[in-house]
């Protein structure tokens, strides 16, 4: 065999050796199925995911935000956590049988009002009788104002049935006013200083579920005068440039008799009140003026109807509620503009100062979100839309209500501190810009 032939039939060979060993084509093995462990199948999309979906899409600005915050809150609340601050905080503060004694430091500041420093101090079973627990707070601001309140609450029975006495005293000189009316306008911010001693018992019953009715009676006297905070004007001097009217009540006191009557139907049950269900509250306060020769006396009642919908049962929670509010003479006296109608505050569009809108009635509806960020801490974010009006409504116009929208921080504790950043806007007839930035930071007033 010569060299070419032996050369041929070594290349046949290799390539048949090759064709032997190559590997046949294999299809690609599917993936295993997920194992059904439980044999509940792949949980369906709960109808509130849907729903809240766009929610999600819109607010994802604010959600960013608040999920950064969130981190940072989270890695200072672990670190406390891990030092034990929190215990070694509270076996400082608190002392006594059970750590039923204490007495905290609070404070607060907040954009456009004096800030405060102050003391809360607690004492459960205070004089040796169970279930009754004594507060007292006391706040103030050197040279500017103090304020005080003292509340008793006994527990009834294992039901949470309570009488509790509550009597607050508050002077301060930097209460803001814009005048009365849905057009009020931010940049007529003026001052009045406030003197008011208010005291009160009343009787709390448990009832359905989370439901329960409160019944009290106390006596309240109010003096107010000129006010300041830096360069603003007082009440009185943007009256006689023009700036507004007047309002019934400045410059005078009064003093009188007081009833109040509240009632909620709460449909969630009483061991798990944060959960889903629906809350419907009503309210009546009745005040008089009983210090003049001439006596008066004023209603201010309304009614709050709350759906709130838990989304995992872990505290993450979605409210909307609506309310409506209203303030009437019982005489032929106008009511001091102290005990109209307001929004603005901790309770309703808080994006603005408390008092910011004063009138005979009130039309608002709110949409909140609330979620744990850490170990004793909630997040909130809230939009609101509403506006005061005349009486019983009287000149509601769509056009005429504005919008309120904040985020906060808040923990769970007693007293609780609330980290808050709002904003409220001007009616929509004018663009809805916004007016008003309304931040505070520490243990929310009660005053």
């Amino acid at each position: 065999m010569n060299r070419t032939a032996l050369a041929i039939t070594l290349i046949a060979v290799t390539a048949q050796v090759t064709r032997a060993e190559a590997p046949t084509y294999q299809p690609p093995t599917p993936k295993r199925a997920v194992p059904d462990y439980d044999g509940r199948g792949k949980p369906p999309a709960r109808a509130a995911d849907v729903a809240l979906l766009p929610v999600r899409v819109l607010l994802s600005p604010l959600y960013v935000v608040s999920e950064m915050i969130r981190q940072t809150v989270g890695a200072v609340a672990t670190a406390a956590e891990r030092s034990e601050l929190p215990r070694k905080a509270y076996d400082f503060f608190a002392f006594g049988p059970n750590h039923g004694i204490g007495v905290v430091p609070i404070g607060f500041v907040a954009f456009g009002l004096n800030p405060s420093v102050g003391a809360y101090a607690f004492w459960n079973d205070a004089f040796f009788v169970r279930g009754n627990n004594l507060h007292l707070r006391v706040e103030a601001w050197p040279d500017e104002w103090f304020g005080g309140l003292l509340s008793d609450r006994w527990r009834i029975d294992g039901d949470g049935n309570a009488l509790q006495f509550r009597s607050t005293v508050v002077r301060r000189p930097d209460r803001p006013f814009y005048g009365l009316g849905p057009r009020s306008r931010q940049a007529d911010e003026s001052r009045y200083t406030e003197a008011r001693f208010d005291t009160e018992l009343s009787f709390e019953a448990r009832t359905w579920r989370s439901s329960r009715v409160i019944v009290a009676s106390g006596v309240r006297a109010m003096n107010v005068t000129a006010g300041h905070y830096q360069g603003d004007p007082s009440v009185d001097e943007s009256a006689s440039m023009g700036t507004f009217e007047l309002p019934f009540g400045f410059g005078h006191s009064y003093a009188g008799p007081t009833g109040r009557l509240y009632a909620t139907l709460d449909t969630r049950p009483a061991d798990a009140p944060n959960g889903s269900g629906v809350h419907v509250e009503a309210q009546a306060l009745a005040g008089s003026d009983l210090s003049r020769a001439r006596a008066s006396g004023w209603l201010r009642y309304g009614a709050v109807g709350s759906g709130v919908l838990d989304l995992d049962g872990h505290g993450r929670n979605v409210e909307l509620s609506v309310a409506a509010l209203f303030a009437d003479p019982l005489s032929a006296e106008p009511i001091p503009f102290t005990e109209l109608v307001t929004l603005g505050g901790p309770i309703w569009m808080t994006g603005y100062y408390p008092g910011r809108l004063v009138d005979r009635s009130a039309a608002v509806a709110s949409l909140s979100y609330r979620w744990p960020i850490a170990l004793y801490i909630d997040a909130t974010l809230q939009g609101t839309v509403g506006n005061v009006f005349g009486a019983h409504l009287d000149g509601f116009d769509p056009g005429l209500l504005r919008l309120s929208g904040g985020i906060g921080l808040r923990t769970t504790t007693d007293p609780h501190v609330e980290l808050f950043a709002g904003v409220g806007t001007d009616t929509f007839e004018n663009g809805t810009k916004v007016q008003s930035v309304h931040l505070f930071f520490g243990v929310p007033q009660a005053f």
